[in-house]
């Protein structure tokens, strides 16, 4: 899940050093507590996470390819499944995290700049700039370029929280990146919805890996592996599975909901606050007036459709209404057995009715 932190610069590099080769062909297997990360590491992955080599492998299906988008809601676990995957590469990674004050073109160029500087320090190219009064787009590319050079190897370069992006101008950076990849450089971007970044140029070109929210949601093989990594009562898998609809934060909450000893029945009030404090802070005060209006209107349908959803959204209160991309935000699973039709995890929707 991707919680926002408190610090303003997030900024993480992880070096070839620190890492062992990825295993693409084993089974989702539990990972190891990590030890207390240190500066300059990738972001932590929780202890209870576990490894989703499908999803991995379709990160490395095509490894020619330079652009690489993993989209989904909220609590998808985008953010997780990326530092497993960097983690496990032999590739050196540099990941940044977007926050409200990377919406200035200058900041956000800097940040990049100093993500990737960090992955080969001693690059004697790169003190000419160490000095400079400021970043443009020609010294970021001289920085991938002198970086990958000096390494000997390809980098990949982590972009989180994409959707947070909102400026203009700094939107561009990325799409200068999107559309004109560096060779030996591998772009990610992780978001809510899909960024305004001139990705179907790269998809044209056959220079695009997506990973979509309907990859995102855990199939039943993974959450059979995920509970039987629990301790504690065991909870049903099949049951875990119709409370969540596959949505990772929902697996979880139903987890910390199960280890009180309450099954996590949808229909079970969440007396301890456990499942309603989370989806309070990610999905209702942090979302738009629209939003919250969609959700009052649409946690009380069993079964949405594009056009109800359409409707509900463009009647929504607030200022301006919602738009495709903040309906991507939001975790609603399509039904396999109805085309066209989309629902909420019934962990989700019982805490949106009791709010």
């Amino acid at each position: 899940m991707t919680v926002s932190g408190t610090v303003s610069h997030r900024v993480a590099v992880r070096t070839a050093a620190e890492r062992s080769p990825l295993h693409r062909h084993a089974p989702a297997q539990p990972l190891a507590r990590p030890d207390a990360p240190e500066r300059g590491s990738l972001p932590p992955v929780p202890p209870f996470a576990i490894r989703r080599m499908r999803l991995e492998e379709r990160l490395e299906d095509h490894p020619d390819r330079h652009v690489l988008l993993v989209r989904g809601p909220a609590g998808a676990g985008k953010t997780v499944l990326v530092s497993q995957w960097a983690g496990a590469l032999t590739r050196p990674c540099a990941w940044v995290a977007i926050d409200a004050t990377h919406n200035d073109e200058t900041l956000l160029l800097k940040q990049l700049v100093g993500a990737v500087k960090r992955l080969s320090p001693e690059c004697p190219v790169l003190g000419r700039w160490a000095g400079a009064g400021g970043v443009d787009d020609t010294v970021l590319w001289d920085v991938l370029n002198s970086v990958t050079q000096r390494l000997g190897s390809g980098i990949t370069v982590v972009v989180d929280d994409v959707h947070l992006l909102h400026d203009r101008r700094a939107r561009h950076v990325l799409e200068l990146l999107v559309e004109h990849p560096p060779d030996q450089v591998r772009l990610v971007l992780v978001s809510r919805s899909k960024p305004r970044l001139s990705l179907e140029r790269a998809r044209l070109r056959g220079d695009l890996v997506e990973i979509t929210p309907a990859e995102l949601r855990f199939e039943r093989a993974e959450i059979d592996v995920l509970a039987s990594t629990w301790t504690g009562r065991q909870l049903d898998a099949a049951e875990l599975e119709q409370a969540s609809l596959g949505w990772a934060a929902g697996l979880r909450l139903a987890h910390l909901e199960g280890s009180t000893g309450r099954a996590p029945s949808p229909a079970r009030p969440d007396s301890d606050g456990i499942a309603s404090d989370y989806i309070r802070e990610e999905l209702i005060d942090a979302s738009t007036a629209p939003t919250r209006s969609f959700f009052e209107v649409s946690c009380w349908l069993p079964v949405l459709t594009e056009p109800l959803c359409a409707a509900v959204a463009a009647d929504t209160s607030g200022p301006g209404s919602l738009t495709p991309p903040d309906t991507e935000a939001l975790p609603i699973v399509a039904v396999t057995s109805r085309p066209g039709a989309f629902r909420h995890p019934p962990i989700l929707a019982r805490v949106l009715q009791q709010e």
